[in-house]
């Protein structure tokens, strides 16, 4: 059919994913194919923003929420956080803690250092900032637009920054507190139940810096997450 387009995944040796540990290898490896109704245009979640792009975003990325669909109604459990956010009685702090055995898939781009993998808040912080970077043009920055202290200050310096120029990440904004190396508080500027939602959304996928910076513009066909599954080739169109 035309405008078909093919992408391998292969189920690595070591699954890792938002609520798992890693598992030993297994000789019994299996090949999933999958050929999706329409083109994708990125595998990046920063950039995904048609449906089927983010439907395979999510076979790479874990997010920090998930969605429980056994259950009746459905509800959000955690994925990537060891448990639910903890809320402020206003909803203006969202208080995130990390499971400490999440990795981010073997590749490349670490090296051969395991350190690099090891996901931290840091990299809930920087996935969250790489979003409002305006000089990535993210359509899914209404995600945190106008919500988290500060964001769209930050947004405004990365507008007038030059391209090389990522100093401002050192400094982050003011609704993204790092409390240790699992622990991170989202301040908002106003109470916001709906902001677990969009913890949830593959959009809110967890990158890697090491990943982004190794990749550069070829990051969004280079997809390196913590999800369940690793790219192993992308025909396009």
């Amino acid at each position: 059919m035309r405008g078909l387009c093919h992408i391998l995944l292969i189920i690595s040796t070591v699954l890792i994913c938002g609520g798992c540990e890693e598992r030993t290898h297994s000789s019994d490896e299996r090949t999933l194919y999958l050929s999706s109704s329409g083109k994708i245009d990125a595998l990046d979640p920063a950039l995904a923003a048609d449906l089927l792009s983010q439907y395979m975003v999510a076979s790479f990325y874990d997010t920090l929420l998930q969605y429980d669909y056994a259950a009746r109604p459905y509800k959000l459990i955690p994925a990537m956080l060891e448990s639910m956010p903890v809320i402020s009685p206003d909803m203006t702090s969202y208080t995130l803690t990390l499971k400490k055995n999440l990795r981010f898939a073997g590749n490349p781009c670490f090296g051969g250092d395991e350190s690099l993998r090891q996901i931290t808040s840091k990299d809930v912080e920087y996935s969250i900032l790489r979003i409002a970077d305006s000089r990535l043009h993210s359509p899914v920055f209404w995600m945190f637009r106008g919500k988290i202290k500060g964001i769209d200050q930050f947004r405004k310096i990365t507008s007038s920054a030059a391209a090389n120029d990522f100093s401002m990440y050192e400094t982050g904004c003011e609704g993204i507190e790092i409390i240790d190396d699992y622990t991170l508080v989202l301040h908002l500027n106003y109470p916001d139940p709906r902001m677990s939602y969009a913890l949830a959304l593959p959009a809110a996928g967890i990158v890697s810096k090491t990943a982004v910076q190794f990749y550069g513009q070829d990051f969004q066909a280079n997809p390196v997450g913590s999800g369940p599954f690793k790219l192993v080739e992308w025909i396009r169109d």
